[in-house]
């Protein structure tokens, strides 16, 4: 592992603490390629598009790979995406001032009206709840949405307070009232000079939402304007951004939000902590990325750190049926690999094992055993003294498994981060997810 000392990561071996709690775990979900092929992803459209440095293959046979790659839009395109929001035909539009992001000062709570919690709109609560969490894994958790809940109107008219983004689940005919005659939904806001005070988000009840990427492209273009993305861009010049003047959009295989749009997102956020993330005139394109893969290629996991916020992906094959019903596993089943990650500018690697009892998964109560071990600074590795190792060197958390997914169970250690993953492989031959703490962001990967 010599090259690892040689890549111009920052030298530091200090954990940052300053990380707020992350407030959702991360978004996941699977994509059918073909009849009898559906990929998993965790996270965002992260994974770097062009090969990365090979620096070395762990024991449990999972590639490491590293390096800065320049997959960021850039600081042009975003000055012209603010630019097409507002301006037409090249002429500023007087309600929109002379910015086209509004973004909220604090981080928005987002509260729902009590419909949204009857039993026939559980798939519409749903469809919110997935496309907040896409949403806060594009955000710094300094800003990300906090789900407060309902609030009940009692029949009167309902009120959204500073820093609150309140969903209102109503009627075909009151929803065309308040957006207009053909729209879907609609997201209304209160400005405070060029920020966002508070928001509206209203979507019918009878909204469709058989379609999973179609569904949520709906809501998160709402909740883009309600975070403060004041308008439309042009679709020929931003194509694939969800947040085009004509409604139609290139998809983003896999991803709802395309990367113009989480970069947007961003920028508009992150540059109000200067502290901790870059500004607009220090925006950079680059990406610096950590990532590991399986020789099968049906397990790729990593983190990217990209002007300054460390996100965690994972992508993989999806099983052909849920853990329980894999009839050739028995007893404890246990996936070895590695974790990879960062804490603040400082990378850092471990090791990772799940174990989980089989006889017990038809359980939904039960709980398993996710542990990493041994996590050092990257950049220390050869060091023979006590700062090669993360300050919690070994961290243990109690799962739950559900299907081919597994979380953290709530109880002891869940305020110490949220972990995402999922079984991954035909026959569930690897395992992968996303670790997100105040003092490390991570992802980690194994194989049975």
């Amino acid at each position: 592992m010599g090259p690892v000392s040689q890549l111009d990561y920052s030298n530091t071996a200090a954990p940052r603490h300053s990380y707020t709690p992350y407030e959702t775990r991360s978004h996941s979900h699977s994509f059918r390629l073909s009849d009898d092929v559906t990929e998993v992803y965790i996270g965002g459209d992260l994974e770097p598009r062009e090969s990365l440095r090979h620096v070395a293959t762990t024991r449990t046979g999972i590639r490491y790979e590293m390096g800065a790659s320049r997959d960021g839009v850039g600081i042009d395109r975003l000055w012209n995406y603010e630019h097409d929001l507002i301006t037409s035909d090249d002429t500023v539009q007087s309600f929109l001032s002379t910015d086209g992001f509004y973004p909220f000062r604090v981080a928005p709570k987002l509260y729902v009206n009590e419909y949204f919690l009857e039993d026939q709109n559980a798939s519409i609560l749903a469809a919110l709840m997935s496309s907040v969490r896409l949403l806060n894994d594009a955000l710094p958790p300094e800003f990300q949405i906090q789900y407060m809940g309902a609030r009940v109107d009692n029949g009167e008219t309902i009120y959204a307070y500073p820093g609150e983004i309140v969903a209102i689940l109503d009627s075909p005919t009151d929803v065309a009232y308040n957006c207009g005659a053909t729209a879907v939904a609609c997201a209304t806001s209160t400005l405070s000079g060029d920020n966002t005070s508070l928001a509206f988000l209203r979507l019918p009840d009878d909204f469709d939402t058989s379609e999973y990427m179609h569904s949520r492209s709906v809501i998160v273009h709402e909740l883009l304007h309600a975070l403060g993305i004041g308008g439309h861009v042009d679709s020929i010049e931003f194509p694939d951004s969800i947040m085009g003047a004509s409604g139609g959009y290139i998809p983003n295989l896999g991803h709802v939000i395309s990367r113009i749009d989480r970069e947007v997102l961003q920028i508009m956020y992150m540059s109000q902590r200067t502290d901790l993330y870059n500004d607009w005139g220090e925006w950079s394109d680059t990406t610096f990325h950590l990532v590991g893969r399986t020789e099968d290629g049906n397990l790729n996991f990593g983190v990217a750190l990209f002007n300054g916020l460390p996100q965690p992906w994972v992508r993989g094959i999806l099983p052909d049926t849920g853990l329980v019903d894999n009839r050739r596993l028995y007893g404890t089943a246990t996936w070895n690999g590695n974790l990879l990650g960062f804490s603040g500018p400082s990378p850092l690697a471990g090791d990772a094992s799940l174990q989980v009892r089989i006889s017990t998964l038809s359980n939904p109560d039960s709980e398993h055993d996710l542990r990493f071990r041994d996590i050092y600074f990257l950049n220390r590795f050869e060091s023979e003294s006590s700062d090669r190792w993360f300050h919690t060197r070994n961290i243990d958390y109690k799962i739950s498994v559900a299907g081919n997914e597994f979380v953290n169970a709530r109880g002891e250690g869940y305020e110490q981060g949220h972990v995402t993953g999922v079984f991954l492989g035909p026959e569930h031959e690897h395992m992968g997810g996303t670790l997100k703490r105040t003092d490390m962001v991570a992802a980690f990967g194994g194989t049975r």
